[in-house]
Formats: C-alpha cells, sequence, structure tokens
C-alpha cells in the first residue's frame, strides 16, 4: 500500500490517522523518505484488529518491502527514567500528541487527503531553515539527551540553524550525552557521515568540542567511501557496536591508511575491496589497484596449485614446515618469480627447501 492507503485504511474503521514527523518533512523538502510515521486516536488493540499485527510499546510497525511503517496511538508522556517514558496515557487529542514531540519541523502532519496540519508553525520553521524545540528546551534535552543529537544531525544534514537557547544547552550540558546508547549515537553519527556536509559538520562539532562527547575525533577532511571506510578514517573512543568482520574490515582499512600505500601483497592480505575503500582514501586510483590486482599470479580467493600432501611428495619435510613453505611459494608468486603451476612449484621446492 502507498503511506495514504495506510490512513484511510484506519480512517474507515472510524479512527483518525495522520503521517507525522520526518516523512512529512522531508516532503516538504523534496527528499524522498520511505519511513513512515503515523499518529492515529486508534489504540494498540485497534490496530492489531485493523492490520492483524501485534502491537508492543504502544503500536504496530509494518515493513511491506517498499516502506517502514511505525503507528502509534496518541499518547502524552510522563516522568522519564533512564530516558524512557515510565507513564504513557492514550489520548484522543491530536495536539497534546504533537506537542510531546522534539522540533517543530518534526510535528508537521499530513492526512487522507495528502493536506498538511501544522499546528506549530514548523513549516515556517522549514521554511526558514531554522531549528525550534517544541516546549521548555531545558526538560525536552534533559529528558532524552539524544533529541541534543538530533538536534545537532538535524542542523547540519539539512543546513539549518539551531535556535540559540537550544545550542547553548547543548554546549554547557554535553555531559548528558554520556547517557545516550553507543546504539543510538552510532546511528545519528552516521546519518553525519553520509551527507553531503559531513566534513562541515565534523569540523563545527570538532570546534564546538563535542566530537569527544560523541566518542569520535578525526585529523582530516574525510573522503566519502562507504560507511565503513569513513569509520576508518575516525579515531573513536567508545566501543560502539560493530559486527566482527565490520571491526576487521575498519581495522584493515586503517592500517593501509597508516600504510599509505598499496601492493600486490595487501590485495591478497585484505581482498580487493577493502584495498579499494584505503585506495579511495590515501589518493590510489582505483585503475592502479585494479592493475596490480591483475597481474598477480595469485589471488585472495585461490588456492595453490601445490596442497600439502603434494608438497611432503615433492621433499621430504614435516608439517610444521609445510606452513613456511607455502608461505613462501606465496610470497613468490606475489613477488611475480613464480608462476601458480603445479610443475614450476615443485621445482621451486626441490631447488630452495631440499
Amino acid at each position: 500500500m502507498e503511506p495514504l492507503e495506510y490512513l484511510k485504511k484506519i480512517e474507515e474503521f472510524g479512527f483518525e490517522a495522520y503521517i507525522v514527523g520526518g516523512y512529512v518533512r522531508d516532503y516538504i523538502l523534496g527528499i524522498i523518505s520511505t519511513d513512515i510515521d503515523i499518529t492515529t486516536s486508534a489504540t494498540p488493540k485497534d490496530l492489531e484488529s485493523i492490520f492483524g499485527v501485534k502491537a508492543n510499546y504502544g503500536g504496530i510497525k509494518i515493513d511491506d518491502g517498499k516502506y517502514h511503517i511505525d503507528i502509534t496511538t496518541y499518547r502524552c508522556e510522563s516522568s522519564y527514567f533512564k530516558h524512557i517514558p515510565k507513564k504513557i496515557k492514550y489520548i484522543k487529542d491530536l495536539k497534546r500528541d504533537l506537542v510531546r514531540r522534539d522540533f517543530t519541523m518534526n510535528a508537521i502532519c499530513m492526512n487522507s487527503n495528502s493536506e498538511i496540519i501544522d499546528f506549530l508553525n514548523g513549516q515556517k520553521d522549514i521554511n526558514d531553515k531554522y531549528i525550534k524545540v517544541i516546549g521548555n528546551i531545558n526538560k525536552k534535552f534533559s529528558e532524552d539527551p539524544l533529541r541534543m543529537i538530533r538536534a545537532l544531525r538535524f542542523m547540519i544534514t539539512y543546513n539549518f540553524k539551531l535556535e540559540d537557547k537550544a545550542l547553548t544547552f547543548i554546549l554547557k550540558h554535553k555531559n548528558l550525552l554520556s547517557r545516550v546508547s553507543l546504539t543510538r549515537k552510532k546511528e545519528e553519527i552516521e546519518r553525519i557521515l553520509t551527507s553531503e556536509n559531513a566534513n562541515e559538520g565534523l569540523k563545527f562539532l570538532n570546534n564546538m568540542n563535542l566530537l569527544t562527547s560523541l566518542g569520535i575525533s578525526y585529523n582530516r577532511p574525510l573522503v566519502k567511501t562507504n560507511i565503513l571506510g569513513m569509520w576508518a578514517e575516525l579515531d573513536f573512543v567508545e566501543d560502539f557496536p560493530f559486527t566482527k568482520d565490520e571491526k576487521e574490515y575498519i581495522n584493515s582499512v586503517k592500517a593501509l591508511i597508516k600504510k599509505g600505500k598499496i601492493d600486490a601483497f595487501d590485495i591478497y592480505k585484505y581482498g580487493i575491496d577493502i584495498v579499494t575503500t584505503a585506495g579511495e582514501i590515501i589518493g590510489i586510483k582505483k585503475s592502479i589497484i585494479n592493475k596490480i590486482y591483475q597481474t598477480m599470479n595469485i589471488k585472495k580467493h585461490e588456492k595453490l596449485a601445490l596442497d600439502g600432501y603434494e608438497i611432503m611428495d615433492t621433499i621430504k619435510c614435516d608439517k610444521n614446515s609445510i606452513k613456511k613453505i607455502k608461505e613462501d611459494l606465496i610470497y613468490q608468486l606475489l613477488s611475480g618469480n613464480l608462476s601458480n603451476d603445479k610443475n614450476a612449484l615443485k621445482r621451486y621446492i626441490k631447488e630452495y627447501w631440499k
């Protein structure tokens, strides 16, 4: 279904429903979004009946392959604990639901006729490129410091101005950022890294002494590669939640950046993808890397033409020596001294390992 059809389906059962938040904000800015938040007067149990999806945390989630839909009931919240509201009360008033949100530009609604409902003048703030907090800044940011990072991220990615009182609060209370989970920090940092304004944003955050509070630092302008390559250009003190493979990728790119050059041994050790990413960062053209790759006598995914048993048949050696012989053979292949041919490898072993 298309976004507005979800609203119409809820309305068929006698309830109000509106798209709210990022999708509407991006619609006004001319940005395509597939993440859709819907707010409704229907209760979670009503939503279960309408869509046949089990409700969790006061709403339902639907991933239809094209859109990620998050439908929640109008609510008001009170008394936060660890930045999560301890009490949630379902209500029937759209405007009361909207004032609990973070910024005016994220509290604009769209109805099933594509009409904009804007109680808090969020559209004007978008047109003015201005980020304004809804309600009391101290209360909103103290309740949930993630809103502080989101404010900075919106300012950077949209090139908007953050209201002075909000920026002043963030600079004065940046210690609150330590309370944000590493998962959420990582998500917000990655949105900054993948934006067109990444370098300008990082420079601003660095000048404001905010990068350390986010758990990262950097020493030079970033080169736009894939997201793991960009993480490899940063230094990060926090133990961000990367998978084992992601950590290996980042550390490999970091090693190549530190080395500052690339050869056949690197391509064999790390693989063409990692080396190409590192090459972008240190200024080595992909065509040069590909040329080296094409001339290599053995690739990372290829096996030696001789296995361990064939090596033992060629010369008398124990199992401990096989590893050293294989390493030597790979070295000779990557140096261009040998071809990965069984007879050629046997001749080399007989001559140098007898």
